[in-house]
């Protein structure tokens, strides 16, 4: 090649059907896209971590009344101290005064705070006059446990949210 002459610039080479080897790119990289988005979306679905909400909006709707409730909590002074021990779960019911309260229905949902998608649920039997209730119910995970529990006696309603630690939480 001489200083005279032009560079010719080479195209690109095509392939045996005449089609440029540069047409496929576009098709790989929207076809890697779509893929990765498929397994992103996998994983993001398929966590038990990840727990939305029961009738959330319901709850979000009727928050007066979720309010008035915590009132009536408030009100009653009722206290429920639960315990896990093994696959036993106890649940001692008592008043403002400290006095057992029986003749109850303890219901519970039990989630673990790491696997939320996981829920148990159990209705308690009265074991003794005394205001203890008692289910067999397996929180077979250590860490800390979120119980919910319902108690109606009568014509009374309590409510209890609490934080329950099962084992050497970490």
């Amino acid at each position: 090649m001489t200083e005279n002459q032009p560079a010719v610039q080479s195209e690109p080479k095509a392939d045996s059907t005449g089609h440029s080897r540069y047409a496929a790119l576009p098709v790989a990289l929207l076809l890697f896209g779509v893929l990765t988005q498929a397994v992103l979306l996998y994983h993001a679905t398929s966590d038990d971590g990840f727990a939305v909400e029961e009738n959330y909006y319901a709850k979000a709707v009727n928050y007066d009344a979720i309010m008035e409730q915590r009132e009536r909590n408030a009100d009653l002074g009722w206290r429920l101290n639960l315990d896990h021990r093994g696959e036993r779960f106890q649940a001692k019911l008592t008043d403002a005064t400290g006095k057992p309260l029986s003749g109850a229905r303890v219901a519970i949902t039990a989630r673990h705070n790491a696997h939320a998608s996981e829920v148990q649920t159990a209705v308690l039997s009265e074991d003794t006059a005394q205001g203890r209730y008692l289910t067999p119910l397996n929180l077979d995970r250590k860490g800390i446990w979120e119980i919910r529990a319902t108690v109606d006696r009568g014509t009374e309603r309590f409510t209890s949210t609490q934080r329950l630690t099962v084992g050497e939480a970490r």
